[in-house]
């Protein structure tokens, strides 16, 4: 893992990939009104977060077996000029030994908030699954 350190961390993710299991048609980019926003709290008149999370189970079908992994979404929408560098972590328990899926990369912001998703795959015999979201701001390019 890298060695950035980062601004903050969300620690509610874990309860909103419980809470919504999504089974829509357009599973990216679902309605609002199905997967609701949280603001971050941290948010200032500058720089401006919300964010939500889903899962969506029978992931990577396989016609020989039953598949049971699934894939985790975090959609940020980031509403600054600057930018957000986020590290969407799930850590699990697979065979006795912990396992982590990482997604890194930028949130590129904008005045009327841009949308940006970060997806994990998590087998489905992971056991006891904790997902974290960090972030550090940085400005964004002229």
């Amino acid at each position: 893992m890298s060695a950035i350190t980062f601004d903050f961390s969300l620690k509610d993710v874990d309860a909103l990939v419980d809470k919504y299991d999504y089974e829509g048609q357009n599973e990216s980019n679902p309605p609002s009104e199905e997967i609701l926003w949280t603001d971050w709290s941290g948010g200032t008149a500058t720089r401006g977060l919300r964010y939500r999370a889903w899962r969506i189970d029978g992931v990577n079908d396989d016609i020989d077996k039953t598949n049971t992994d699934f894939s985790v979404y975090l959609q940020v929408e980031v509403s600054s000029k600057d930018k957000l560098d986020v590290r969407f972590t799930g850590l699990f328990q697979k065979d006795g030994e912990d396992w982590y899926a990482i997604r890194e990369g930028w949130a590129l912001g904008n005045l009327y908030g841009r949308r940006t998703n970060f997806v994990l795959l998590i087998p489905g015999n992971a056991a006891q699954i904790s997902y974290t979201f960090e972030g550090k701001w940085a400005r964004g390019s002229k």
